[in-house]
């Protein structure tokens, strides 16, 4: 059985800056913190335009290529619960 699909009632863009590692420096992670209509809150990566600013994981990519949050996302709280 998958887990309920549930509305997105606010969602919260953050990100996180990673030190040093790898051959390109630190790099910065984005994910959307979603509160659900359910109530829970669950985390999704944010997802980017297909730009030409980001070449080859070499640039980071802007905050103006982050597309808008989800509008649904599956509760994994609901499905533990075994609510519908």
């Amino acid at each position: 059985m998958p887990k309920p699909l549930r509305k997105v009632v606010s969602s919260e863009l953050r990100a996180t800056r990673s030190i040093g590692g790898g051959p390109f420096g630190s790099r910065t992670s984005r994910w959307w913190t979603l509160t659900l209509e359910c109530g829970h809150s669950v985390e999704r990566r944010a997802k980017y335009t297909p730009s030409g600013t980001y070449a080859g994981g070499i640039r980071e990519r802007s905050m103006l290529d982050v597309l808008p949050a989800p509008k649904s996302a599956r509760c994994e709280v609901c499905k533990s619960k075994g609510m519908s």
